[in-house]
């Protein structure tokens, strides 16, 4: 990601709590301008590149998304889900049990 530093980049992130991927751009001295759309929603990149030619980040989620677009200078950012113990044994849980009654 450091190819990225001082630079300022679109940031789209159609996800539950974009500031979280700000926070994250920036913790990494990337300035992003943040794309406002919805949970699952979708933004034109050609769109965002014709206003300003910027690199365009996304999260490795929103990125399955724009796998078809023709845009060149567009990346996804690995993210790394990361959980409490408890969070993750009561997860666990629940999928142990949704398997056990297929």
């Amino acid at each position: 990601m450091s190819e990225f530093g001082d630079l300022k980049v679109w940031a789209v992130a159609g996800i539950g709590n974009p500031q979280r991927f700000r926070l994250m751009l920036e913790s990494l001295a990337i300035n992003p301008v943040m794309v406002d759309i919805p949970d699952h929603g979708i933004a034109s990149l050609s769109a965002l590149k014709r206003q300003q030619p910027w690199p365009i980040l996304m999260t490795e989620k929103d990125a399955v998304k724009y796998a078809d677009a023709p845009i060149d200078d567009a990346w996804y950012v690995p993210v790394d889900v990361q959980m409490s113990e408890r969070t993750e044994a009561t997860v666990m849980k629940q999928i142990h049990a949704t398997i056990s009654n297929d």
